[in-house]
């Protein structure tokens, strides 16, 4: 899956001129070239993962009568291009402002912000600063990086060949899911020493949410083993990656039991938890039907926590979507899901893909679900009525 490609050393936060698109406003009308920003000082100190403080002194301007930061960062899965933050201040030649992200601002270590500086003269002209750009790190930590391809990891406090050791482990687990033979876009994993340093964007546990999923980007903590269990979060959150990769598109999400298939494929199969769940919830018939499936793991109406009370256990949820993807699998191949997966990066409906995928729609895909699981067929009132999208 990954071509070999190393980089070990250390990671450094830096600033550097980018080129970069933005908003400019309007120049003097009377002068055709307007000179850029004369900055004595232009940066940014960061206090991670707290704050980024800006600072601006300039020259050359006389009679300023405002000054407007811009700043971006901008996933790499993405429908806008990510947001340009615009901070007004008054017309002083010195700026110093501090930003604290907020939760659903925050980004992840190793990801870059661009920024730059936009004066306002009394005759309405404009000088813009030259873009810059820093990446924000965690500078408490002496980090290394090994890479492979678009694969990096990035840690502390461990033996110089941990990046590589995790990478050996980690690359054939992904390379289970053959639909998908590699990742377009970078893919960055920072190991912590434990949870506190780690802090509450880590991902622990399967069912932990990945707040920096749109950044391909997983904080994680240092296992006791380069094996087994301990790497089962990782290995989960890695296939969602590569999926998303795959598939991302502003329109219509991957339906949710196709990912948490693949990512269950990853990982190897079910763990003996969930085959028991399955067990159990093949016994009293509470599989929730595919165009109710994408709800979230958790109950979230009493409609449906009281119609599919079971298929809201996780574990369930897990196992259904793994043997949905098993089903489909024996049935057509790794081949045609990835054509499937490619199918979703152009904003299609669910039941669309499938019909050009497989040649059947949601309803006929549950049906071969359930004839190869040696279930009864859904009564015709359990199936829902349909979206308006078809998905």
């Amino acid at each position: 899956m990954f071509r070999i490609q190393t980089k070990i050393g250390l990671l450094i936060a830096t600033a550097v001129v980018a080129a970069w698109v933005l908003p400019v406003g309007t120049a003097d009308a009377d002068d055709p070239y307007v000179p850029p920003l004369a900055t004595l000082a232009n940066a940014v100190r960061t206090d991670f993962p707290e704050a980024v403080e800006f600072h601006l002194m300039y020259a050359g301007v006389p009679e300023p009568q405002s000054v407007d930061l811009e700043f971006i960062v901008e996933p790499i899965h993405s429908c806008g291009g990510g947001t340009i933050h615009s901070v007004r201040f008054p017309g002083k030649t010195t700026i110093i402002w501090r930003w604290e992200p907020s939760e659903e601002q925050a980004f992840p270590p190793g990801h870059t912000l661009r920024w730059r500086w936009k004066v306002t003269g009394a005759n309405g002209s404009v000088r813009l600063s030259y873009p810059r750009e820093f990446v924000w790190m965690d500078e408490r930590f002496e980090w290394q990086s090994y890479a492979k391809d678009e694969l990096t990891v990035h840690w502390h406090g461990q033996y110089p060949e941990f990046g590589e050791h995790l990478v050996g482990y980690l690359e054939p687990q992904l390379e289970r899911i053959e639909a998908i033979e590699t990742t377009r876009n970078p893919v960055n994993i920072f190991v912590y020493d434990n949870d506190d340093d780690a802090g509450p964007g880590a991902v622990l546990q399967r069912d932990d949410a990945n707040p920096y999923r749109a950044f391909n980007t997983v904080v994680s903590v240092t296992p006791e083993e380069i094996e087994g269990d301990e790497l089962t979060a990782l290995i989960h959150e890695l296939a969602h990656f590569v999926v998303q990769d795959r598939g991302f598109n502003c329109f219509n999400g991957l339906p949710h039991w196709l990912e948490e298939g693949l990512a269950m494929h990853a990982e190897g199969g079910l763990t003996n938890e969930m085959r028991r769940a399955f067990a159990e919830a093949r016994l009293i018939e509470q599989f929730i039907p595919l165009r109710s499936f994408d709800v979230p793991f958790s109950p979230n109406t009493a409609e449906t926590a009281v119609q599919y009370p079971h298929s809201q256990d996780k574990l369930v949820r897990y196992a259904q979507s793994y043997s949905l993807v098993e089903v489909l699998k024996e049935e057509f191949g790794w081949e045609k899901i990835g054509f499937l997966i490619d199918l979703f990066k152009y904003g299609i409906t669910v039941d669309d893909a499938l019909k050009l995928a497989f040649g059947i729609d949601i309803d006929e895909t549950e049906r071969l679900w359930r004839l190869r699981a040696g279930l009864p067929e859904l009564a015709p009132n359990r199936v829902s009525t349909p979206s308006a999208d078809g998905g």
